[in-house]
């Protein structure tokens, strides 16, 4: 029958970290993350601002390589991290599934590196590149008109949503040849519409104040920039 360890037992396992393993664990999930950053940033297909979101990502991967550096040798401050992160709350809304998969990405890479997994965690990196690249270009050849298009998004709120979209639409007919109604969405009191427009007439076109002009004051209106879109 196995003894239970006793705290003296428990603080003789504890084990010195060496400094310049964790410099190195933190290098490693820096470059890797910065990697998947930029990755992000290219080839994600979120209508949000991705640049802007991307930008935790290597602070998060650096976070948690550290976490786990630091708790990997010690059992008593594994348990404290458990019952510390037990109270944490995060209310940030992920809107997106493919943010949620990137922040996994993130993060399994900052797990791999705080436990010194450096090879696992370069080839994670480097296979989720290949994939994510391969994806792109394999749908890329599957579109009939290949293009790529720019995203134009409109917040309003409930009461005015018509309003709003008869202006908008007046607005696309009058300026862009070519224009598609993508999505409606709706959320709480307020209403998201989304229309895609071709990438050269959108950079060309200098007539945006025109529309700013005619919504009303609690409307928004933002314009994404090379959003792929896959019949």
């Amino acid at each position: 029958m196995e003894e239970i360890l006793s705290m003296k037992e428990i603080q003789a396992l504890e084990i010195d970290i060496s400094i310049w393993s964790v410099i190195f664990s933190l290098v490693v999930a820096a470059i890797c993350s910065s990697a998947i950053k930029l990755l992000y940033v290219k080839y994600g297909k979120s209508l949000n601002n991705r640049r802007n979101f991307s930008n935790i990502f290597p602070m998060l991967a650096i976070t948690t390589a550290l976490v786990i550096t630091v708790v990997k040798f010690s059992i008593a401050l594994s348990l404290g991290l458990v019952g510390a992160l037990s109270i944490v709350r995060f209310r940030a809304a992920i809107k997106e599934p493919e943010e949620l998969v990137y922040l996994f990405l993130v993060i399994a890479i900052g797990l791999g590196a705080g436990a010194n997994q450096y090879e696992s965690t370069v080839i994670l990196t480097l296979f989720s590149i290949i994939f994510i690249m391969g994806i792109q270009k394999i749908e890329k050849r599957k579109e009939k008109g290949g293009v790529m298009m720019n995203a134009i998004q409109v917040t309003c709120t409930m009461d005015n949503y018509k309003q709003v979209m008869d202006l908008v639409e007046s607005f696309m007919g009058k300026n862009f040849s070519q224009y598609n109604f993508k999505s409606l969405y709706k959320q709480s009191d307020s209403v998201r519409i989304n229309y895609f427009v071709d990438s050269v007439e959108l950079e060309k076109n200098t007539k945006f104040s025109l529309l700013l002009e005619s919504m009303p004051i609690d409307t928004d209106v933002a314009i994404f920039q090379n959003t792929p879109v896959i019949e």
